[in-house]
């Protein structure tokens, strides 16, 4: 299954706050899927700060607000700090299951970036 620290998180994210709220609903889901699965690939690592800041490209860091994975304004503060050239996007409303719920917004986003990146090299 999932590392142990991440069915954790999910757990605690999933009974945090009311029960009718959609973002529950899906932490929820998310934790019961953490529990069985099992992956054919381990887990991706999170970069260090050391890599983060070697990183010599444009990145785009698109955030749900309302996330139960991790805490979107935090993380997009430490963003601006370990990566040179980032560009964060914070979703107001939006949740972890961002390229779900507002995948138009994201799309257009993501070709922006795209195109004004291959603009400037």
């Amino acid at each position: 299954g999932a590392p142990r620290a991440l069915r954790r998180l999910a757990r605690r994210r999933a009974t945090a706050g009311s029960e009718a709220t959609a973002d529950a609903r899906i932490a929820r889901l998310v934790a019961a899927g953490l529990d069985d699965f099992a992956p054919q690939r381990p887990f991706p690592v999170r970069p260090n700060d050391t890599d983060l800041r070697l990183l010599p490209m444009p990145v785009l860091l698109a955030l749900g607000e309302r996330s139960v994975i991790h805490d979107a304004r935090s993380t997009a503060e430490h963003a601006f700090q370990v990566i040179p050239r980032v560009r964060v996007r914070l979703w107001p409303g939006a949740t972890h299951a961002l390229p779900a719920e507002r995948a138009g917004g994201l799309d257009r986003e993501l070709l922006t970036f795209v195109s004004e990146v291959e603009v400037k090299g």
